[in-house]
């Protein structure tokens, strides 16, 4: 019997040994395997089938005709890969400049199955299809602005030559320091009570590789421990050295009993904060509510009992300018439609501009309501982008009605409080009831860069206009034109 079971063990080895197995050296003709390459270090997977010899286009977050890119494989058995012509091995990497960036222009990468000898070309599509815009005119030097999640670096004649992603990628823009390039975003974190962003600075070196990252230090016991900053504004004044703003959510008590719809219990409020922040440490901090007098200048009809919000956003600070001839700052506080001026040392308010609470003795016609960026100018003006959209009974719907958006630009006697000169500029058809910048690029001319902001659908994502005589200059616009959000802002400069 012993026999007979060893004649069967000896059998069955056999026979199992006898049945083919599939070897891992080649990939079968009916399986899919997952290839990961990396494009300027930015992983995209990209799905190989032997059997598919169709056209694949695959998206990737990042991609620059500045600067040589690479492209890496992992490890992987059974194919022979080219990239752009070059062969590429797994555990190695091509390097090669991009010429231009398209949705329709392709990085191809051939992938021929050893087993079976098919080739499937697929293609890297060098400009996110998110990235849908065209241009009318010429321009001078680079252009810098968001489109959605992406952060993007356009040159005069309208060709995106970087583009890069972040999470509500805001306030993209350059630095020149100590003959050095280097570049701010706000990337977005998440959502607070009311309608703004927490999020992180950060600082890109040349090449776009980061190099810094800023987030909001929590140093008062009022204050909460995880507080983010806001997305509105990221000033560099130097490597390490940054001011940056948050929405601090707080409990007051200091609300003057004549500001309407008070408590005398305590109001939940968003709090305006600045912080001036040198490797590391705080070296200055404004707090809009240890100024009990800004309670009255908001216009966002509060309520100070919190029966209708949580948290009151009375102040919303939405940017900051450093005045380069005291070095003291400048504040946008939207929901005041007020422009103030403090003392960088003290925290002392020295001047308020428009409003309810206005000292320089504006007419109706010279306040701007809802603004947005405030900035010393290259003539030594005040200029403002007025988003023109009235809050006396509250929030009305942005994008169904219309506003007065325009440039305002003033030229004030800030010591004894009058205002000197006025001008306005609009341009007809087009409106940004939030966000937007103003940059006032040749004083000669009156030229100025718009950023249109979160503007009505039809109006461009931002323009180049020289209003000595009404020429456009250079515009981008949206081709999805339905869209009513746009670019937060937008700067130019003449390094290329």
């Amino acid at each position: 019997m012993k026999k007979y079971n060893k004649l069967f063990i000896i059998l069955f080895a056999f026979i199992f040994m006898s049945i083919p197995v599939k070897s891992h050296a080649y990939n079968d003709s009916t399986q899919s395997e997952s290839l990961t390459f990396y494009v300027w270090g930015d992983a995209t997977k990209l799905t190989v089938d032997p059997n598919n010899t169709n056209e694949i286009w695959h998206n990737v977050n990042s991609l620059t005709t500045r600067y040589p890119i690479d492209i890496s494989l992992e490890e992987c058995v059974g194919y022979d890969i080219k990239v752009n012509g070059m062969a590429l091995r797994p555990n190695s990497k091509v390097t090669f400049h991009v010429k231009k960036l398209g949705h329709d222009i392709g990085i191809p990468i051939e992938i021929k199955n050893k087993k079976t000898g098919k080739v499937s070309t697929q293609y890297i599509r060098t400009l996110n299809p998110a990235i849908n815009v065209y241009t009318h005119g010429i321009g001078t030097g680079n252009y810098y602005f968001t489109k959605g999640n992406y952060y993007c670096q356009m040159d005069e004649n309208g060709n995106i030559n970087f583009y890069g992603y972040a999470l509500e990628a805001k306030d993209f823009k350059p630095h020149f320091i100590d003959g050095n390039v280097y570049y701010s975003l706000i990337t977005g974190k998440g959502a607070l009570q009311v309608d703004n962003v927490q999020g992180q600075a950060i600082l890109l070196n040349d090449k776009y590789a980061m190099v810094d990252k800023v987030d909001f230090l929590s140093p008062d016991l009022g204050m909460p421990t995880n507080q983010k900053l806001d997305v509105h504004e990221f000033l560099v004044v130097d490597v390490g050295h940054y001011i940056v703003i948050s929405y601090v959510p707080k409990t007051v008590t200091n609300i003057p009993s004549k500001v309407k719809n008070h408590s005398s219990f305590g109001s939940r409020v968003i709090a305006a904060v600045v912080q001036e922040i040198k490797d590391g440490e705080l070296v200055f901090q404004w707090d809009s509510t240890e100024h009990e007098e800004l309670y009255a200048l908001s216009e966002q009809n509060n309520d100070f009992t919190n029966s209708k919000r949580y948290y009151e956003d009375y102040a919303h600070l939405n940017s900051v300018e450093i005045d380069p001839n005291d070095d003291n700052l400048i504040l946008s506080l939207r929901n005041m439609s007020t422009v103030l001026k403090i003392d960088r040392k003290t925290g002392e308010i020295l001047w308020i501009l428009g409003g309810s609470g206005d000292q320089f003795g504006l007419t109706q016609e010279q306040k701007f309501s809802a603004q947005h960026f405030a900035r010393i100018s290259k003539r030594g003006t005040l200029t403002v982008f007025d988003n023109g959209m009235v809050m006396p009974q509250g929030e009305p719907d942005p994008f169904v009605d219309e506003y007065n958006t325009r440039i305002v630009e003033y030229k004030l006697d800030e010591k004894n409080k009058k205002l000197l000169e006025f001008k306005s500029y609009s341009v007809p058809g087009t409106s940004s009831p939030i966000m937007g910048s103003a940059e006032l690029l040749d004083p000669s001319t009156d030229t100025f860069l718009i950023g249109w902001g979160g503007r009505r659908a039809g109006t461009p994502l931002f323009s180049e206009i020289n209003f000595s005589t009404n020429q456009v200059i250079f515009e981008v616009l949206d081709k999805d034109g339905n869209i009513t959000t746009g670019s937060y802002r937008t700067y130019k400069s003449m390094y290329k």
